[in-house]
């Protein structure tokens, strides 16, 4: 079986959708937790009685810890989303990969084995359905 790239969209309405949910998932988690700490260092830093240049200095820190932060939570997303998008080929490219095979199958009549990656998640169903493919060739043969 050949090696797909990894950004190989097989199946758009099916990835697509699951990878803008999941990113807006975790991107929707980066706001709320940056929101939240930013909030929470603010009161600290009003709370405290601290000078007007001191207190600059602080608020400048945080703002730069902000960025840096968020820069690093941009970077963790797209991680996610690179692992997330290989697994949904996994998933979803034997199942299309089967789909089309099956097409095959029905509109030539030649019956043959249906190949898959050996790391995709439905490669043992993909091995019973051969199975399944072999006893039917070999019922044809015989009649």
């Amino acid at each position: 079986m050949d090696q797909r790239h990894w950004l190989n969209i097989v199946k758009p309405s099916i990835q697509l959708k699951v990878l803008a949910l999941m990113l807006v998932a975790v991107l929707a988690n980066v706001a709320i937790l940056g929101a939240f700490t930013w909030y929470i260092f603010d009161q600290l830093i009003r709370r405290t009685s601290v000078e007007p240049e001191i207190w600059q200095s602080l608020t400048n820190e945080l703002l730069f810890g902000g960025i840096v932060s968020g820069l690093f939570a941009l970077g963790i997303t797209f991680l996610v989303v690179y692992f997330l998008l290989r697994q949904l080929n996994r998933v979803v490219g034997p199942i299309y990969r089967v789909s089309q095979e099956l097409d095959s199958i029905h509109e030539t009549g030649n019956v043959h084995p249906i190949s898959v990656r050996s790391n995709d998640h439905f490669q043992p169903m993909v091995k019973k359905l051969n199975l399944v493919l072999l006893d039917l060739s070999q019922n044809q043969s015989v009649e």
